[in-house]
Parts: C-alpha cells; structure tokens; sequence
C-alpha cells in the first residue's frame, strides 16, 4: 500500500512539473482571419473595439434541424425554410 501511494505521488509530481515546464514553451499568438463566406450556426460575436458592441440591438434565432433537413447530397447545403 505504502509503494502505490509512493508510485502514485511520484507520478503526480512528474506530470505537475511537466505542465509547467510545457507552460513555459506557450507565446502568445496574434490572430488573423478574414471573413469571406456567409458561416451559419456560428452565432454573433461583437468585439470590444468595435463602437457597436454596447448599443447594437441583437437577437439571435435557432432552428432545430434534422441533418437530412439540411443535407441532400455531399457538400451541398440547403438552408431554405
């Protein structure tokens, strides 16, 4: 019993010692996209550097679908009511 707890402790200890040395290899890193497409399903996201963040009016709507509802063939995607 004495082993296990010793085995375990040690085990413990290794992987607490590992995450911070893995923490340190972490940098932050600058992101960049662009928004080209339309992307449904994926909510809204106001900024707070944009000036609309905290007057714009938002009201967002789901609909529940059946995947079959959405897709007739592969790759091809009909969102029409």
């Amino acid at each position: 019993m004495c082993s296990q707890l010793r085995f375990f402790t040690t085990l413990f200890f290794l992987g607490v010692m590992s995450l911070d040395l893995a923490a340190d290899e972490l940098r932050p890193q600058r992101l960049q996209s662009n928004i080209v497409n339309v992307q449904p399903m994926t909510g809204i996201v106001l900024w707070s550097t944009n000036e609309a963040a905290s007057t714009a009016p938002i009201q967002l709507e789901f609909a529940y679908l059946k995947y079959n509802q959405v897709v007739q063939e592969k790759g091809k995607y009909n969102w029409q009511p």
